[in-house]
Formats: C-alpha cells, structure tokens, sequence
C-alpha cells in the first residue's frame, strides 16, 4: 500500500511539473521585438516588448498598399495568479473600437517555441497560438472552436519597421534599417 502512495505522488508530482511548464513559459522574451509580413494586400506589423515583471505589451496593425491604415490592435500579456492572460482591443480606422470589452485568452499550453491561448467566451477566435519555429519566424494561427485554422500569418523578424507613405496616399514605402 505504502509503494501505491509512493506511487500515486511521483505521478501526481510529475504532471504538477509539467502542467506548471505549460502554464508558466519561463521565457517569453522570443516573442519581443518587431514582425513583419508583406501580402498582396498589404503590411501587417506586430511589435511585442520585452518581458518585464511577468508584463509584455504588444501592438500590431495593418496597412494597406496605399498607406491606409485600416486595423490596429492593442495586447497585454500578463501573469496573474501563476495564469497567463492575453487581453486584445481592436480598433479601426481612426481608432475606433471594434469590440467595448478587451478580449480575454488564457494560456493553455506553452514552451519556449510555442504558446497557445483560448478564448474563455463565445467569440469566432477561440484559439490563438503563437509558434516560433526559428529565430526570424512567427506563425500566428487564429482558430475557431473546433481548432480549425481561421487565418494565420507568417511574420519575420525585423528591426523596429520604418514605413513611409508617400503623399497623397500615392503608395506605400517599407523602409528596411
């Protein structure tokens, strides 16, 4: 009986340690810095700072070719009782919001290439999953609630983007540092 007790606290042990290494990435400092995808549609730009007392912020935002800027988004990724929460607010041209309440996701799954959040509402975008397969790559995968992938994009790593709009919206100019 003695060797089952034994038993049954290795394993709970065990999955303790890895649950808490999902729930709790040691370092998230992979994902700052500024990302970058050129489409046939346009620019889409994230920037993430670095991990600061269990806080990074991030902002992201899309640009059309012509240099119209048509959706911005506002992030918070933050440690609150040993639980990673994701917050979002969208905002359209000339900020005005899309939704009233941030958007709440919280970290199901993570390491140090891959984090995963889910949405704890009825939102389209259940599943948001950050995956860094190298050093200059993120892939952001959002997914609905039957882990169907949405939309993803394929971003890169860059220096802090420098993006200039030629006057009178006559085109739009990446600038690389």
């Amino acid at each position: 009986m003695r060797y089952l007790h034994l038993t049954c606290l290795v394993f709970l042990s065990l999955f303790a340690v890895n649950l808490k290494a999902a729930t709790l990435p040691q370092d998230l400092n992979w994902l700052s810095g500024s990302w970058l995808s050129k489409g046939q549609a346009g620019i889409f730009e994230e920037n993430w700072s670095r991990n600061l007392n269990n806080q990074l912020l991030g902002s992201a935002r899309f640009i059309k070719h012509n240099g119209s800027a048509t959706f911005f988004e506002l992030m918070t990724l933050t440690r609150k009782d040993k639980q990673w929460e994701m917050q979002l607010m969208h905002f359209g041209r000339n900020l005005s919001l899309m939704h009233q309440k941030p958007l709440v996701y919280r970290l199901v799954a993570g390491n140090s290439k891959e984090l995963v959040f889910k949405n704890q509402g009825n939102d389209a975008i259940q599943y948001i999953n950050y995956l860094h397969p190298d050093s200059k790559t993120l892939l952001i995968s959002l997914k609905t609630q039957r882990n169907t992938v949405k939309k993803q994009f394929k971003l890169y790593k860059t220096a802090p983007a420098v993006v200039e709009v030629k006057p009178n919206g006559q085109g739009l100019k990446s600038i690389e540092p």
